[in-house]
């Protein structure tokens, strides 16, 4: 189970990669903007240094660093002295901490130096922790020619940055279907699979730019998606490091929404892996990125996150005015460049996050009323969101003293829940049934029978 200490773990790690990989970026823009300033295309200046293309955008994406022969000439090509080559390189005070700093993701003196980031080679990855690659692509394979084409192409399809755009919003669709189906712990691995195959084009010297750029967006978007997936299979390490490179991926593509939306489901992760100090932290450097980048109804939706940080702190007040907060933004409306997945975000869902802060601060009254009125909402929408809001809703009013009506409402939906794949689903229903365990009432013991029918393995419930 991810406990505290490996969420501390997972941080560390976070931390480790977050410094070198920040200086590697930064000191990749600064040659890029070096190259720009000197009106050079990347081959011009690869033919100037004496090497080729994919090394200069290694360089500039930060995966390598020039070698010492080849600083005179990249520093003519740049019309900057050899001194003012090494400062190019070396200087990075104004741009990221030193190593007695906060990392990445910190506020120092009021400034925001971004997000912590991770990336691991492109060889020998580690991140899909053990998982069957034969059998992910398999699975992939399955799904529509668009999906099949990734496979059987050894280099990009696509010719331009439409073209991955399509197929990227096409891959998403089929994605987002087949889990629906067949639910996270099945998909995650083709999910991982075709992140893979996309982006090692990435190292491919011959795309264009803006084929580059929305491959990098694909696999941001991509990265992000698998993070909250694998959160909902129980899968919290491959969540982590899933969203650390959404965020690398989103800023290398410059777009903000897209690291944004991992800020927020890494939040998640720490919410629900007992951290919530770490949470509302990632919150806070996902609301300081620039406001008029990101859509209102996004800005609300990290609001909620840190009440519902807020109230895992015990902190009323702060709960309250993130709360408020999120009320505003919300009701600034939509806007064009909204993520897709977000549209449908509603005042339910509004109900339904400010009851889970007010649950962890105690007013199961209130959690209970905003639960049944999401639940009821979201009834005709997602199944999903219908038993999660449920089970909480059955949660808030057991607390409450309700335990005959909490096990008759675990008894109705216990065996949608078992078969909807969702781990944190299953997890909250577990706690429900061994709350109502310890009470006497025909319901409570009605529900525990049915429980150790469902799940007959008997191992889920120890102390009965």
């Amino acid at each position: 189970m991810y406990g505290i200490s490996a969420a501390h773990h997972a941080i560390q790690t976070a931390r480790d990669w977050g410094q070198s990989m920040a200086r590697d970026i930064d000191r990749g823009r600064r040659i890029q903007g070096g190259r720009l300033a000197a009106g050079l295309s990347q081959q011009q200046l690869a033919d100037r240094c004496n090497t080729d293309i994919k090394t200069v955008r290694n360089w500039e994406k930060g995966v390598h660093r020039p070698q010492q022969g080849s600083h005179e000439s990249l520093a003519r090509a740049l019309k900057v002295s050899t001194q003012g080559l090494l400062q190019l390189l070396e200087d990075e005070s104004s741009s990221r901490p030193s190593p007695s700093e906060p990392i990445r993701g910190d506020k120092v003196d009021g400034t925001y130096k971004g997000a912590p980031v991770a990336r691991q080679t492109s060889e020998g990855r580690s991140w899909a922790h053990g998982a069957n690659v034969s059998a992910a692509v398999a699975a992939a394979l399955a799904m529509p020619t668009v999906v099949q084409d990734l496979f059987g192409a050894p280099l990009c399809p696509w010719e331009t940055g439409e073209a991955v755009r399509d197929a990227a919003d096409e891959i998403g669709a089929e994605l987002e279907r087949q889990y629906a189906v067949v639910g996270g712990a099945a998909i995650c691995e083709a999910a991982v699979a075709i992140h893979h195959r996309v982006a090692g084009w990435l190292r491919d010297e011959r795309h264009r730019p803006q084929v580059e750029q929305a491959l990098e967006a694909f696999c941001g978007e991509l990265c992000t998606w698998i993070g909250w997936v694998a959160l909902d299979a129980g899968r919290p390490r491959l969540a982590e490091t899933s969203l650390q490179e959404a965020m690398l991926h989103s800023r290398l593509a410059q777009c903000v929404v897209s690291e944004v939306c991992a800020l927020n489901n890494l939040s998640v992760l720490h919410i629900r892996g007992g951290d919530p100090h770490r949470a509302k932290k990632i919150i806070g450097l996902a609301l300081q990125l620039t406001p008029d980048h990101v859509p209102p109804r996004l800005q609300s939706l990290l609001h909620l996150r840190a009440a519902v940080a807020s109230g895992y702190l015990g902190d009323d007040q702060g709960f309250e005015e993130h709360a408020l907060h999120a009320r505003r933004a919300f009701d600034q409306g939509e806007r064009d460049d909204e993520p897709t997945w977000f549209r449908s975000f509603s005042e339910a869902e509004i109900r339904g996050l400010l009851g889970w802060g007010r649950l962890a601060l105690g007013r199961a009254s209130q959690a209970a009323d905003d639960f049944l009125y999401t639940s009821q909402s979201v009834s005709s929408v997602s199944q999903r969101a219908w038993l999660h809001y449920r089970v909480q809703h059955a949660r808030a009013i057991a607390l409450q003293g309700a335990h005959a009506e909490a096990a008759q409402v675990g008894v109705e939906i216990g065996a949608e829940v078992l078969a909807i794949h969702s781990s944190p689903i299953q997890a909250d229903f577990r706690s429900l049934v061994q709350e109502l365990a310890r009470q006497s009432c025909p319901e409570s013991l009605e529900l525990v029978a049915m429980y150790h029918q469902l799940w007959p393995r008997g191992d889920l419930l120890p102390q009965l």
